[in-house]
């Protein structure tokens, strides 16, 4: 019997944080689902973990956006949600997602708020970075402001939008969110935190990127218009997204550049 939601967990080694995301996952009150782990080449042993989960493994580290790609187009399931294996989830996210969208059968997409957990301690989220709904495009182009770990998207809308764009290493949800925000709404499951999102890890990939990441959102932003905008207003905010971004890109990589002299 094909699965209502199909849950997409890209991994690479971390095996404890990979064991408490997992574990997450099959303490949800809803139970139509199946899980799909994408080992992104790493030293994981599947062996270690239930053999209720369908595994796959990339021949070679292909990043994020190719192995969630992968895991999303090897389910069924009417509904497609990731979860990184550094985060969790709490017991009723899925149920409260498909609660939402049962009763917003417009919105084809939809993230649920989150708890911040830095370095082991609850860490308070900052209220200018709190998730926004709707009509989100503009926001989209200033941050990232929908969290892989707490989306839940439509399995048509994800083909038509044909995923992660695979040549971003970082920054793969910045690119796609826009592409989304730019013709659809965002649905958020609001009241009630249903996924905790860790960092502060020394193996956070976006810690670790020569020269900041904002030229990474750059690429990002040129890609969007260079595709193409759907009005006057979406085009005014990347170009001034695209100016900011600019900016602090030339900043990071000065910063980087005297580091390496």
């Amino acid at each position: 019997m094909t699965p209502l939601v199909s849950i997409v967990i890209p991994a690479f080694d971390r095996p404890e944080m990979l064991a408490r995301a997992i574990e997450s996952v099959f303490e949800q009150t809803f139970r139509d689902f199946e899980l799909i782990v994408v080992d992104d080449a790493s030293e994981l042993n599947s062996a270690d973990f239930s053999q209720k989960i369908i595994w796959l493994r990339n021949d070679e580290n292909l990043g994020p956006a190719a192995s969630r790609n992968r895991g999303a187009a090897t389910g069924a399931g009417k509904w497609i949600a990731f979860l990184d294996s550094d985060d969790r989830w709490f017991p009723e996210k899925l149920a409260r997602q498909l609660k939402f969208h049962n009763a917003h059968p417009d919105l084809r997409i939809s993230q649920c708020e989150e708890i911040w957990i830095r370095n082991g301690n609850h860490a308070r989220k900052p209220r200018h970075l709190a998730q926004p709904a709707g009509d989100i495009f503009e926001e989209c182009t200033k941050r990232c402001c929908i969290s892989p770990s707490a989306v839940m998207i439509q399995r048509d809308l994800w083909e038509e939008t044909r995923g992660f764009d695979e040549f971003f290493r970082i920054c793969e949800d910045y690119e796609l969110w826009m592409r989304i925000a730019m013709y659809e709404g965002i649905g958020l499951i609001e009241g009630e935190d249903l996924v905790a999102k860790y960092g502060g890890h020394p193996d956070q990939l976006t810690g670790n990127v020569k020269g900041g990441i904002d030229r990474w959102r750059v690429l990002a932003l040129l890609s969007i218009l260079e595709n193409g905008v759907a009005n006057e207003a979406q085009f005014k905010a990347l170009q001034s997204a695209l100016h900011e971004k600019s900016r602090i890109a030339a900043k990071q990589a000065t910063k980087w550049f005297s580091t390496i002299q």
